[in-house]
């Protein structure tokens, strides 16, 4: 695959065969095919699907190859699935920014404009070898290697200023770097099945390496005024290196006992160490040799962590005829041991966590269920979190780590309600979920007169969200159409420290969505959209900087199926965003459409012609609010091209076919 307009990933139908899911969904009569993606596609074994996540930023240029062997022997008894791919992506981009620092008595906005060019390759390795030794015993294998390489480059102006246009600083930075990584995990999955029903042992080992390393420059002249006619110069002319290696052990072992004819305990015991160790070394310019070899101490360091969690649980598992029960608890004994080598200085925190967990379900029917899931979870803080060494590469964000960091514990509960009714057309979906986290991991700055920021994270309580969605469908007969409406609703409560005071954020997020769907005889297929969401944001610092902004998207997608094989694909959406920094309320027409011709034996063959965005009007914007801050950003996205395509069917069915099997995708 070879192409410049913004497809970095594989279709679905190309992720099915390279990990063959499909093959086996068919086998087992072509049901419950499941997918593991990853959007950023740096730390598991997923591949990029085209179409999920974040719209992209920039502009790329993409050239991807791949090959695949998947098959079984001995009766099914080995399964086999493996694949490599190879990618170069170069990315464009292209960013206007404006950042309102929400400071009291110390308000400014943050003017960036910045210029980026991304080069990376990547080399994918995958194996999955499930082999079953004999009716009781099998053993399941995947390891996965990743090698990656980029070059990257930025160019960034920016000036920050008060309400009342008092300029505070002014300034530009270069940077650029070049970086490797090779990462190696693999997972050795065992499974032992004793005669009697329901007594079962498991082990599950994991073994993971991550070695990457990063070679990075540096120029940067910033100017911080003081008043009329007095300012201060700051230049930056630097050389740094990282080098940082994890490793990451893991061993888990499971023994099921049955209790009765429906119920089973479940005895585990598990241990993990994870151990990870950076280094970074800076050097300035030496005007006297004309070398960048001044060694920077405040910028350098030799760091490693050593985080060791073991422990054991119990749990009770019963399924009923409708109703099915999971409830357990493990006590968990963690320590976390970080030594700065640079500095001799050592920190150790030990935790004994207890850490219950509960899954009830209701059958009420085949079309109708009702889940009840709660869970808990520790989350320790990561390498670069604990580093207590400078990132100066924004000179007026500067973000440090720090080793004092602490555990954060989180609680979740979700109730998922679903009912369906075939026959009368109907469907009826609910969510709701509520998370907690103890000891949350949040940033606290500190801020300066002239405009400068200095972030580090620290623990913190009093972090929680909940999330809600309900969409309802029912058909409208008479019109012989179909209604699906909804909305979903999340409100979060985070917190941030502004110069040693607490600053709480409360965001609310409401989006109702409505979608009308009306089919005719083969000739037309039409679907009408609308959908809104409105943000609202409070901040307990500085309440007059309280924001409320909307973004409205209505669309119509008409496909015309015509005479001799032709198709006539027509897809208008219309993007209004309001509430937002003067400059960044930007109205979006986008006009994509397509005409295509059928033709060959049962219509193996497609020739299309294609047009994105009709009107030339497509703009990217995008607004974030948190920790004490709002950014309103523009960047540059892929406006209108002409594409004619020619597609061959290799099935004999045709281009045409329907169905298929039932596909459910997990994107983490």
């Amino acid at each position: 695959m070879a192409n410049n307009t913004n497809r970095q990933g594989f279709s679905l139908m190309d992720i099915l065969n390279f990990t063959g899911e499909l093959s086996r969904g068919m086998r087992n009569g072509g049901g419950n095919i499941r997918i593991q993606t990853n959007d950023n596609g740096n730390n598991n074994n997923g591949l990029p699907v085209t179409g999920l996540g974040q719209n992209q930023q920039g502009i790329a240029t993409t050239v991807v190859g791949g090959v695949n062997y998947n098959n079984t022997w001995n009766k099914g008894q080995t399964d086999l699935s493996t694949n490599y791919t190879a990618s170069n992506i170069h990315l464009l981009t292209d960013k206007e920014s404006n950042t309102q620092n929400l400071l009291p008595g110390n308000s400014y906005n943050r003017l960036d404009t910045s210029h980026t060019i991304n080069n990376a390759t990547q080399h994918r390795l995958n194996l999955v070898l499930d082999q079953k030794i004999d009716s009781s015993f099998s053993f399941k294998l995947t390891p996965s290697l990743t090698w990656q390489q980029s070059n990257k480059t930025e160019n960034e102006m920016y000036n920050s200023q008060t309400p009342g246009n008092v300029k505070l600083n002014d300034g530009y930075s270069n940077t650029s770097s070049n970086a490797d990584a090779f990462n190696f995990t693999t997972d050795m999955l065992l499974r032992k099945k004793f005669r009697k029903k329901g007594r079962t042992i498991s082990a599950d080992l994991t073994v993971t390496y991550n070695h990457s390393s990063l070679n990075g420059s540096q120029l940067s002249n910033n100017t911080f005024y003081n008043g009329p006619g007095s300012s201060i110069d700051s230049n930056i002319n630097q050389m740094n290196k990282r080098d940082a290696i994890t490793r990451d052990f893991g061993a888990n072992i499971t023994y099921t006992e049955p209790v009765g004819k429906r119920s089973l305990l479940a005895f585990s015991g598990f241990y993990n160490v994870n151990t990870g160790q950076s280094n970074k070394q800076t050097y300035s310019y030496n005007n006297s040799s004309g070398k960048h070899d001044v060694y920077d101490s405040l910028l350098s360091n030799d760091f490693k962590s050593n985080y060791t969690y073991s422990g054991g649980g119990i749990s009770f598992r019963s399924n009923q005829k409708k109703l099915s029960l999971t409830a357990g608890a493990s006590l968990q004994a963690a320590v976390l041991n970080t030594t700065d080598n640079t500095t001799s200085e050592n920190i150790r925190q030990p935790f004994t966590d207890i850490l219950p967990n509960a899954i009830l379900q209701y059958q009420v029917s085949q079309t109708k269920t009702i889940r009840l899931e709660y869970n808990t979870y520790t989350t320790q803080p990561s390498v670069t979190q604990l580093q207590p060494v400078a990132d100066i590469s924004d000179p007026l964000n500067v973000s440090i780590g720090n080793p004092a960091l602490r555990r954060a514990y989180n609680h979740s509960i979700a109730l998922n309600v679903f009912a369906a009714n075939p026959s009368r057309r109907t469907n009826l979906f609910g969510f709701v979920s509520f998370t907690s986290t103890a000891n949350a991991i949040v940033q606290s700055d500190s801020i300066t007169s002239f405009g400068t920021r200095v972030s580090k994270p620290v623990n913190t309580n009093g972090v929680d969200n909940i999330f809600a969605n309900l969409e309802y469908g029912f058909p409208l007969r008479k019109l012989k159409s179909q209604i699906e409406i909804g909305s979903s609703v999340s409100y979060g409560n985070n917190v941030a420290f502004v110069n040693g005071v607490r600053n709480n954020i409360a965001t609310t997020i409401v989006g109702p969505n409505l979608t009308y769907n009306f089919s005719k005889d083969n000739k037309l297929d039409l679907q009408v959209t609308a959908s809104i969401s409105i943000n609202a944001s409070k901040y307990s610092l500085q309440p007059a900087f309280n924001t409320n902004y909307m973004k409205q998207n209505y669309g119509i997608d008409i496909n015309n199926y015509l005479p001799f094989g032709l198709s006539l694909h027509n897809e208008f959406n219309y993007i209004l965003n309001t509430g937002r920094t003067g400059g960044y309320n930007t109205n979006i027409p986008l006009w994509n459409t397509s005409l295509a011709k059928a033709f060959m034996k049962n219509q193996r063959g497609e020739l299309k012609l294609s047009v994105f965005d009709m009107l030339n009007m497509n703009t990217g914007i995008n607004r974030s609010s948190n920790q004490g801050y709002i950014v309103d950003e523009k960047y540059n996205v892929l406006q209108r091209y002409f594409l004619l395509s020619f597609t061959y069917s290799l099935n004999k069915s045709g281009l045409n076919t329907k169905g298929g099997p039932n596909i459910r995708i997990r994107t983490i």
